[in-house]
């Protein structure tokens, strides 16, 4: 490949399932997703280290070539996957920010994150199925769009101070899941953010909500109290809708809701 290459786009060598060798240009800046998966045989590979995009995915297949003896794919401080056997995992203090889908689909069971780590990719550990125990100590201000979508086994998570938002869909689906712990900081639950977690009984601590987004807790069958909306201002539609074990919710009086449709029980305003 000449060094005047700059960019390999998405499934590029789809496929080629006769490629053995590849020489990369020395100036590669973009590597496209599955840009080499199905090219099975291939047994030689130079990964530029300049590269400046690149995602998850775009190492399916030469993943071999470019993991690190614990199974990290990290570049320029961002860990791109993870590759790696173990169950329990510890994120080097080099990393600063955890790539989307760097843990989709992978085999951990726990999953401790430093201090060191400032910011956490959309999808990052979604679907991680055997996944139960979650720590963060980074400086975090946002949980990404499904970043533990569809771990069906979480049960415990610890979030940092700083946490200011929980985006869409980030815990859907996590149907083990039963209490969590909100930290103060916390002004934002997004759009289906906790939406089927069925075995969710008591959310804590965050007085200082002040968004609860459209099917927020959404068919959380076990949910008993939303005692934790004393500073709302916004909770948008069928936000608890199918929470049967809630019996009755109080609110501030300024606070824009829809009483039909946000809630199954009736809405008393304090």
């Amino acid at each position: 490949m000449p060094d005047s290459v700059k960019e390999i786009e998405e499934d590029a060598f789809h496929c080629c399932s006769s490629l053995e060798k590849v020489r990369l240009s020395k100036e590669l800046e973009s590597l496209g997703p599955k840009a080499f998966s199905g090219c099975d045989l291939i047994k030689e590979i130079e990964i530029p280290h300049h590269l400046k995009k690149v995602t998850a995915y775009s190492f399916d297949s030469i993943e071999k070539f470019v993991c690190d003896k614990e199974g990290f794919i990290i570049l320029d401080r961002v860990l791109l996957k993870y590759c790696g056997k173990a169950k329990k995992v510890t994120i080097p203090e080099s990393v600063s920010k955890i790539g989307e889908y760097a843990f989709r689909e992978s085999y951990i069971s726990n999953i401790e994150i430093p201090a060191n780590v400032k910011e956490i990719g959309a999808w990052a550990f979604s679907r991680c199925f055997y996944l139960k125990s979650v720590s963060i100590a980074g400086p975090l201000k946002a949980i990404e769009e499904s970043t533990f979508r569809s771990c069906e086994n979480l049960q415990k998570i610890d979030l940092p101070s700083t946490l200011q938002i929980i985006g869409k869909r980030s815990f859907m689906d996590c149907l083990r899941l039963k209490e969590i712990v909100l930290p103060n900081s916390l002004k934002t639950i997004d759009e289906s953010a906790f939406e089927n977690c069925k075995e969710l009984l008591i959310v804590k601590n965050p007085s200082s909500i002040k968004t609860v987004g459209h099917r927020a807790f959404k068919r959380c069958e076990n949910l008993t109290s939303a005692d934790f909306l004393d500073n709302v201002s916004v909770i948008e539609n069928s936000a608890f809708k199918d929470c049967p074990k809630i019996k009755s919710v109080k609110l501030p009086k300024d606070v824009i809701v829809s009483k039909t449709k946000a809630f199954d029980k009736e809405v008393e305003f304090l």
